[in-house]
């Protein structure tokens, strides 16, 4: 009878830790869908600031090609200076050259 009983023990410790394990399993699997959802959360802020960082992007490319046109526009605006300064210069030789005839 000894033996029975200790089967019986055995057995009904098993059965409790294998309800025990159910449980605790049950309570891990709603943990991880919980932080599934969270991560899910997580993953949408992030795409969205992914966007804002795209439009960002798009933004200073923009200035970049509006800068490189000033540049070129500025560029243009040096050499026609230096042109008009030559050309004074060429003007004021001229004049210098009328006004002292003899010299």
């Amino acid at each position: 009878m000894d033996l029975i009983a200790y089967l019986g023990t055995v057995a009904a410790l098993c059965g409790l830790a294998v309800a025990g394990m159910q449980a605790i399993v049950r309570q891990l699997g709603h943990r991880i869908d919980d932080l599934h959802g969270r991560f899910d959360d997580v993953n949408a802020r992030f795409d969205d600031v992914n966007a804002r960082f795209d439009t960002v992007d798009r933004r200073f490319e923009q200035a970049d090609h509006r800068f490189a046109a000033i540049e070129v526009r500025l560029t243009r605006l040096e050499t026609q200076s230096d042109s008009i300064i030559a050309a004074m210069a060429d003007l004021g030789q001229r004049v210098n050259l009328l006004e002292r005839p003899g010299r």
